[in-house]
């Protein structure tokens, strides 16, 4: 299993010399295994990875939820504009519901010139369950992060190695809805940690 970051910055991108050594991307993570790849949010790392995706024969999108920063980049990505180029994305509850009227929103006229209904590619929309979600070689679980809005985490399993993204997240909020406990049972075994470390603890307490 491998894995790529073609965005790590949240809120906003932040492309300059002081980003250069992560990037300045919004949020966007592929992960491989031989040659099946899931790609992790659509922040405007996306536009980078989706000029290199036009001979892929099926591309899979999975969303953490849909904060700006995680779904800017989707009117940019390559592949949506392809003739009959499938793609696929994927969401647990509550962001399957909105999945699809995300995408509609987006590509309004008043925001984009080209609108939901005018792409050629073949879109489809699935709903994850909490565990055992088989996606080619991979077997993806979730579990509900701690964040405003709600988010989604995930362990990503295949036969040789487990990545757990844990992307917008706070362990031990005021106000939890996933306990400490949990994300220790959720990360164990995994070879790969992604977490959110944008405030220390001080910077925190003025959020």
């Amino acid at each position: 299993m491998k894995v790529r970051f073609w965005g790590t910055r949240g809120s906003i991108p932040a492309p300059g010399p002081d980003t250069n050594r992560y990037g300045g991307n919004t949020t966007c993570v592929e992960v491989r295994s031989g040659k099946d790849r899931l790609i992790f949010d659509a922040g405007t790392g996306i536009r980078r990875l989706g000029s290199l995706l036009k001979n892929e024969p099926v591309i899979r999108i999975i969303f953490t939820h849909f904060h700006w920063d995680h779904i800017q980049g989707m009117p940019f990505f390559i592949p949506i504009y392809m003739s009959d180029k499938p793609i696929e994305f994927y969401a647990y509850p509550p962001f399957y519901q909105g999945l699809k009227e995300m995408m509609v929103d987006q590509l309004k006229k008043i925001y984009f010139p080209v609108t939901y209904e005018d792409l050629p590619s073949l879109i489809k929309f699935f709903k994850l369950k909490k565990r055992k979600n088989v996606i080619g070689p991979f077997q993806i679980s979730t579990i509900e992060n701690n964040h405003p809005g709600g988010a989604t985490g995930f362990k990503i399993e295949d036969s040789k190695g487990c990545v757990v993204f844990l992307t917008d997240n706070e362990l031990r909020p005021p106000e939890a809805k996933t306990p400490w406990s949990e994300f220790v049972k959720f990360c164990k075994g995994a070879d790969i940690l992604i977490h959110d470390s944008q405030y220390n603890d001080r910077e925190l307490k003025e959020r």
